[in-house]
């Protein structure tokens, strides 16, 4: 979701500024709610950053309903322009009709909705996005774009019924494009 937050912020127009990453949920509400709204309600550091760039709010739904609805108010304050992106693990309208998301919020960040499946769903892509990662990661004793992973591997991966999120995807092939003794990629070096 990181990396599609990223292409979002590098495709706006919003991409001469910085790109703001909160992680809602392992972020205290209290120092979240002064680094969003500040002490004056009128926007705080994060946001201050965040202005001429984007801000990307991960795991939104972590938010506490008295954030929502003060973080709220203050987008629809004029002053700060930015790019909000949202990510959620949870079906916000659900939680939404259940009284544990805000209406208010739901409906501020709820402009364009992209639904990424998860990479169970996505089988079929699994080869070129480790393609990708291979080709962004560093090996001090190959270039990385020569290494090759084996068909063996490719159904190694394929076969995982691991909860196949892009994090752990991308640490176990840079981990194995790091640990290769060859130029080639095998189930071993990816269990290693």
């Amino acid at each position: 979701k990181k990396m599609v937050a990223l292409t979002i912020h590098h495709s706006s127009s919003f991409n001469e500024g910085e790109l703001v990453a909160v992680d809602c949920s392992i972020a205290d509400q209290t120092v979240l709610k002064e680094q969003l709204v500040g002490h004056d309600g009128l926007g705080g550091p994060l946001l201050e950053r965040a202005t001429g760039g984007s801000l990307y709010l991960q795991s939104v739904e972590d938010l506490d309903l008295g954030l929502q609805a003060t973080f709220s108010k203050l987008l629809k304050a004029v002053g700060h322009e930015f790019r909000l992106i949202c990510s959620s693990e949870a079906d916000l309208e659900e939680k939404m009709d259940a009284g544990e998301f805000s209406h208010e919020l739901f409906y501020r960040i709820a402009l364009s909705v992209i639904h990424l499946p998860g990479l169970e769903e996505r089988k079929e892509d699994l080869e070129d996005i480790v393609r990708t990662i291979m080709d962004n990661s560093s090996n001090f004793k190959f270039d990385s774009r020569k290494i090759e992973l084996s068909d063996e591997a490719n159904s190694f991966l394929a076969d995982q019924s691991w909860s196949f999120n892009l994090e752990q995807l991308v640490q176990k092939v840079t981990n194995a494009v790091s640990n290769t003794e060859d130029r080639v990629i095998t189930p071993e070096v990816l269990q290693a």
